[in-house]
């Protein structure tokens, strides 16, 4: 009877840390969104005419080629912003998949970036940008690969939860 008492209580305590992580994902979510749709300071307001680049690396190289004239806080929050802000995203999927597989977790997550500008295309707000989508793409990744290594380090033999 221990055994089952043991168990039940490792699947209470395995379910509350997926709801506070789920928690924190749609807070992470929300904060995302926001930045992406309603924070003017990241120039997001509605455009008469639509904002796009569907050239891929046309941005990434204006950024490096240009830092001394556009300068370093547009160069960070363009190119390292995009990577950060998809960094949780990856590191949260690949908690969410099973297995942490990194494939699925960054597929998915270019396919939410994607989502993304074609919403800021549809609405006019921000740029409808490839580049960000390769960047977000990339901090996915990032973020994915920091779950599957903090996953390796800290996995108690037997513990398959994903989490």
């Amino acid at each position: 009877m221990s055994t089952t008492k043991n168990t039940e209580q490792k699947v209470n305590k395995g379910g509350f840390k997926r709801f506070i992580l789920l928690q924190l994902f749609l807070l992470y979510l929300i904060v995302l969104l926001y930045l992406c749709f309603f924070s003017e300071t990241f120039g997001r307001y509605s455009h008469e005419d639509v904002a796009i680049n569907l050239i891929p690396f046309r941005e990434i190289n204006r950024f490096f080629g240009n830092i001394s004239s556009l300068g370093w806080e547009a160069f960070l929050i363009n190119i390292f912003g995009n990577i950060a802000a998809f960094m949780p995203f990856g590191f949260f999927e690949a908690m969410f998949i099973k297995d942490g597989n990194i494939k699925k977790a960054t597929v998915f997550s270019g396919f939410f970036s994607i989502l993304i500008e074609l919403m800021q295309l549809l609405t006019r707000v921000g740029t409808c940008d490839i580049d960000d989508v390769i960047l977000n793409t990339l901090g996915a990744l990032l973020g994915a690969l920091i779950h599957k290594a903090i996953m390796g380090r800290f996995r108690v033999e037997g513990d398959n939860d994903g989490i």
